[in-house]
């Protein structure tokens, strides 16, 4: 009987070892499988990562490249504007208020800063803007100066542009269309402005005009 007890046991105990060792196998394979994908994962995210990398090479060297070529043509630009002035040809200011990357307002003061640059005066720029329009369009009847009669669309400055042309953004008083906006006025279109553009609504449909440009 004893006999028979030590090798039911030594059998158990065998089959125990047995079990233990399989379970082993398999919680090592498992392990194995688990890093093999592991190591497909990662193969797979490095590819995406160099992909991206080099797309964004390539955006970063196409960006360089039409920015080179938009330094050229507006240093060619300056020198025509120039060439032109000193030639006896009339300019005229806000020619490119169609491009998609050029907004209508701020977009005058930096054109008549850039007018500057390319060798016209002070007062020179500020007629690209003001009396030169009403003489090609030839509206002078209603437009070009200040006087009885004629419609009075005006800004008034706290700097004298004369000076420095950068004082035209010194904006106090706008007259338009029959009505004068002071200060105040002014600032809270600012402000109506500011908060247009945190909204959700306003953010939505700007990336969507975006999209569709592009």
């Amino acid at each position: 009987m004893e006999n028979k007890t030590g090798k039911y046991l030594k059998y158990a105990i065998g089959e125990i070892i047995l079990v233990v060792i399989g379970i082993l196998i398999a919680l090592q394979i498992n392990n194995w499988n688990e890093y093999r994908k592991d190591r497909i994962r990662e193969q797979a995210i490095l590819k995406n990562l160099q992909i991206d990398f080099q797309t964004n090479i390539k955006n970063v060297n196409d960006a360089s490249s039409n920015f080179m070529v938009a330094y050229e043509a507006s240093a060619d630009l300056l020198e025509i504007t120039e060439l032109a002035q000193q030639n006896g040809v009339k300019v005229l200011a806000g020619t490119d208020a169609l491009d998609r990357n050029v907004y209508y307002g701020i977009s005058i003061h930096e054109e008549l800063q850039e007018m500057v640059k390319a060798g016209l005066s002070n007062a020179e720029a500020l007629k690209t803007a003001t009396l030169y329009p009403v003489e090609y369009y030839n509206i002078n009847n209603d437009y070009g100066s200040i006087e009885a009669g004629k419609i009075a669309d005006f800004i008034m400055l706290d700097k004298d542009p004369l000076v420095n042309i950068e004082h035209t953004q010194t904006i106090r008083r706008v007259h338009y269309n029959g009505r004068l906006y002071n200060s105040a006025d002014l600032e809270q279109m600012k402000l109506f402005v500011k908060n247009q553009a945190k909204s959700f609504g306003i953010t939505c449909k700007f990336i969507w005009n975006m999209i569709k440009r592009n």
